[in-house]
C-alpha cells in the first residue's frame, strides 16, 4: 500500500512532514510514502534534511492558490505523482 501526503511548500508544513518521514522509516516504511508539496512563493530558510533526503518528495504548481481553493492541491499533487508514476 502507498501512502500520498499534500501540503504547501512552507516551513510550517515542514516539520510536520519531517515527524510524518521519521515515523515511516521508524516502521521501515519510507518507500511507501509520497510527498506532494504545492509550490509557494515564502521564502524558505532551511530545506528540511529528512525531507530533503525522502526519495518521493515532488513540488508541483499551486493551483489551490490560483483558484482560491487550497484543497484542490491534494488532487493535483495526486494527479501528478500518478502522471509521474509515483503511485
Amino acid at each position: 500500500m502507498q501512502y500520498f501526503v499534500s501540503a504547501e511548500n512552507i516551513a510550517y508544513h515542514h516539520w510536520q512532514l519531517e515527524l510524518l518521514i521519521e515515523s515511516f522509516k521508524m516502521h521501515n516504511l519510507q518507500d511507501s510514502l509520497v510527498v506532494g508539496l504545492a509550490d509557494s512563493t515564502e521564502p524558505i530558510y532551511s530545506e528540511p534534511v529528512k525531507l530533503r533526503s525522502h526519495k518521493h518528495v515532488f513540488v508541483h504548481d499551486n493551483i489551490g492558490k490560483e483558484k482560491n481553493c487550497p484543497s484542490f492541491n491534494r488532487v493535483y499533487g495526486l494527479f501528478v505523482a500518478i502522471t509521474k508514476g509515483l503511485i
